[in-house]
């Protein structure tokens, strides 16, 4: 199995062929301190190479990014970030670089009539060696003072001409006359991609700083080595945690209360233990028996009263389902976490690991920086943002065009595309409308599996006060749908159980009294019976089977064409892969023909896994012949590239 410490059993579902190889070759060196600096050397990374899933990630960012007119307008937001800025939870701002006449304009809200206040873009130049956040010793760029206005906001605009191109890594508010450096009031982070946009269009040498981890990783961008590697093992001096323990790769980069019940009383997991400085940091109960963890989304203030309790949602799909939207003083960056607002600064995927190592990594609730844990490095968070946009599916194939074999599962895409109305906000199959993801109030936080629990009432996106003791405007943003029959259960407090269960949702009364039913007359019509529910149910757990086969399709041909370290750790990937598609299909009695296909493809993996090496390009080879057959048991047209 994979060997990534601490967690035995290990192997990955759905993810690129590079990733598997990735794991066996560089996860095990740990990483139990910053990545020391002198490992790293500076490398012009490939950006067209056809192994380099990033590459394929950054090509449909650009044709959004350019679509939306960043490119020539770029909008930013920033905002509180804990560990980093001191200014109060209620300041946002907005800034826009408008490199067409080289001005800058900024509108700052939630701050104090008195406050005078500056605007700043640095560059963190120390390596990995300090914090992301602005140290002595970063390029600094003063952009100016802001002014009050009528509306009790703060506004600047100023002429910058060539100095606006300043390859930043995030924008700065700080008091006036306050070094930059010194405890600023809000921050927000450039996301990897739009830093390697705008490097690539005013042609600044692209020195990002990458972990060179050996050349048998088939991708031209160890960026996403050392950020796999940050990902597992780094602990950033806390109280033993990392990302990867409740992203796990041996349970689809998440967890669940049946994977949780697998684990030793010693898993980093469960930390929390009572009479310690952690107690509180989790419901253990509630941890244990539904897979919740605690969040404290509206801010640090108010530990006891100020949590929600929420799913881990998997990292499958990242590349596409948090687009880069606009930003605005209401909105993220990114739509990350379940409500859209789950990191700290802008909201980006780059912050929300931030904001998940000040969240569930502290030695203490006291949570002071330095002491209860280190500030990871811009390196970090630049490779890790790269290892979750490359581990995960890069594209969508044409789900909308997608014709089925069996009956019932055609019957559910029509359904699914039709009646059932989800291409409103899952359009082909994914969590984008098209170009955004956007987030909805479907009333999730009022079901009745989630009342009888007790849970904390979630206010979803937004802090600000609604009036009934809740902070947020109770919306929550949109989750990909192709690899949801592998990870349940579904919606933000795991409240569906089942597939069915979360399709049944969109026909009760409790959706159809939300707000999101009020704002779509699609939404509010859905009425699907129980076996029309079933049948898009089935069509959901064949776009799953579907993806997951077209990934293991990858993983053999590498495996017949290659030799090399990585190869073992690939066929168990492979091998893992087509028993989450069988497992997928017995749930619901699917295509019993099909289930014995694939057991026919597990065996021939399994046997070649007995047999020496140089034996495995046959045994992939008859893989091959056997996915050749199953493929038009499955569907019956060519839509769906390399299954």
């Amino acid at each position: 199995m994979l060997k990534i410490p601490r967690y035995p059993k290990c192997r990955i579902s759905r993810q690129s062929v590079p990733f598997s190889i990735l794991l066996s070759t560089i996860i095990s060196s740990g990483c139990a301190a910053p990545v020391d600096e002198a490992s790293l050397s500076e490398v012009q990374l490939e950006q067209n190479s056809s192994t380099d899933a990033l590459a394929q990630a950054f090509d449909a960012f650009t044709t959004r990014f350019e679509g939306q007119g960043q490119h020539q307008n770029f909008r930013m937001g920033f905002a509180a970030a804990a560990a980093i800025t001191s200014g109060p939870d209620s300041v946002r701002g907005l800034a826009d670089l408008n490199f067409s006449n080289g001005r800058i304009e900024a509108e700052v809200t939630g701050l104090d009539s008195t406050a005078s206040v500056s605007l700043w873009l640095y560059k963190n130049v120390q390596g990995s060696g300090t914090s992301a956040g602005p140290d002595a010793g970063d390029e600094f760029l003063f952009v100016g003072d802001l002014f009050d206005t009528s509306n009790g906001n703060k506004t600047l605009g100023v002429q910058l001409a060539v100095e606006i191109r300043f390859d930043f890594d995030a924008i700065l508010l700080t008091a006036q006359g306050e070094d930059p450096q010194d405890a600023p009031l809000a921050i927000g982070f450039r996301t990897l991609f739009e830093k390697r946009y705008f490097r690539e269009k005013f042609g600044i040498s692209s020195t990002e700083p990458v972990g060179v981890f050996g050349a048998n990783t088939p991708t031209t961008n160890p960026l996403i080595g050392l950020g796999a590697n940050v990902f597992f093992n780094e602990t950033f001096g806390g109280n033993g945690r990392s990302c990867g323990t409740c992203h796990r790769a041996e349970n689809n980069m998440t967890i669940d209360a049946k994977f949780i019940a697998t684990l030793p009383d010693d898993d980093p997991l469960f930390v929390a233990k009572e009479d310690t400085p952690l107690e509180g940091l989790e419901n253990n109960a509630l941890l244990r028996s539904e897979g919740l963890i605690k969040e404290n989304i509206d801010g640090f203030d108010d530990l006891e009263n100020k949590f929600v309790l929420r799913g881990v949602q998997h990292t499958f799909g990242l590349a596409e389902s948090v687009s880069n939207t606009v930003d605005t003083l209401t909105s993220s960056g990114e739509m990350t976490g379940w409500s859209g607002d789950g990191a700290p600064g802008r909201g980006t995927l780059l912050e929300f690991a931030l904001g998940a190592v000040v969240q569930h990594m502290p030695q203490t609730l006291a949570r002071v920086p330095g002491i209860d844990f280190r500030v990871p490095s811009q390196i970090e968070l630049d490779a890790m943002e790269a290892f979750q946009i490359f581990s995960g599916r890069q594209s969508t194939f044409g789900v909308t065009f997608v014709e089925f074999v069996d009956s019932d599962v055609e019957l559910g895409h029509s359904l699914f595309e039709g009646e059932g109305a989800c291409t409103t906000c899952h359009f082909n199959g994914g969590a984008i409308d098209r170009s955004v993801n956007t987030s909805f109030n479907t009333a999730v936080s009022g079901r009745a599996e989630a009342i009888a629990l007790n849970l904390p009432e979630d206010g979803g996106a937004g802090r600000e006060f609604n009036g009934n003791g809740i902070f947020g405007n109770g919306e929550f943003n949109t989750s990909p749908l192709i690899e949801a029959a592998d990870t349940p259960p579904f919606f933000h407090n795991n409240s569906a159980a089942t597939l069915e269960d979360a399709i049944a949702h969109y026909s009760s009364s409790l959706f159809k009294s939300s707000p999101a039913a009020a704002g779509s007359l699609a939404a509010a019509n859905i009425n699907l019976d129980p076996a029309q529910v079933s049948q898009v149910a089935a069509y959901l757990r064949m776009l799953n089977v579907a993806e997951n086969l077209r990934q293991v399709r990858e993983r053999v041909i590498y495996i017949r064409d290659h030799t090399g370290s990585g190869r073992d750790d690939l066929l168990v990937t492979a091998v893992a892969d087509v028993g989450d598609a069988i497992e997928v299909l017995q749930e619901q009695s699917l295509m019993p023909s099909v289930q014995a296909e694939l057991i026919a493809i597990r065996n021939t993996l399994q046997v070649a896994q007995l047999n020496p090496e140089a034996t495995w390009s046959t045994f992939m080879s008859n893989v091959l012949v056997w996915l050749d057959i199953v493929k038009p048991h499955i569907i019956a047209n060519e839509v769906v590239d390399n299954f």
